[in-house]
């Protein structure tokens, strides 16, 4: 999942595994908005 700042601008990207690919890809989302960044699964 990648990682957007405020500007829109890719700051870097958020892998997981350990699930489902729906669930490691929700936990990425959860973190990164947690973080205060915007999360782009593409």
């Amino acid at each position: 999942v990648l990682i957007r700042d405020k500007a829109g601008s890719i700051i870097g990207a958020v892998g997981i595994s350990g699930d489902t690919s729906d669930n490691d890809e929700a936990a990425a989302i959860a973190g990164i908005e947690a973080a205060g960044f915007t999360a782009d699964p593409g």
